[in-house]
């Protein structure tokens, strides 16, 4: 039905916009969204990434700070930003899984509203207890718990 050069063009129409606006991007500072309080685990990844970044991109980066409701208050101001690209939510995947099953009246529904867009770190959990308690591997555990 429709020629050769006209599926071209069709194409060229939809996609020159495109790359002008990607090729535009990023034009002002990014915002990374913690909604944890300062000094913890992703309270220092998240400048260290957004610095590297930064001297990729040639463009500033802004760590903030939201802390509270279990991550609720940072992933909610981070949902309710403009899809533009330009605010991210720097977090663990503990309380995305978790909120939903904590709290009946969440606003938002993490996945419907957010995308995942890359892993930036690992971070290792421990098991530890105090010394004197007289075991030091789980194993130990297993006989107190039954």
């Amino acid at each position: 039905m429709f020629g050769r050069k006209f599926k071209v063009v069709a194409l060229l129409f939809i996609f020159v916009p495109i790359f002008s606006i990607v090729q535009n991007y990023p034009s002002r500072p990014i915002k990374f969204i913690v909604p944890y309080s300062p000094g913890g685990a992703i309270d220092t990844t998240a400048p260290a990434v957004a610095q590297k970044t930064s001297s990729l991109l040639s463009q500033s980066f802004v760590v903030e700070n939201y802390s509270g409701g279990n991550t609720i208050i940072g992933t909610e101001l981070t949902i309710k930003s403009p899809p533009d690209g330009y605010t991210f939510l720097v977090t663990s995947s503990s309380p995305m899984l978790a909120n939903p099953h904590l709290y009946s009246k969440l606003t938002y529904d993490w996945l419907k509203d957010l995308a995942p867009v890359s892993l930036i770190c690992l971070l290792p959990q421990a098991f530890v207890i105090i010394k004197d308690f007289g075991f030091n591997s789980i194993r130990n555990l297993f006989p107190l718990l039954r």
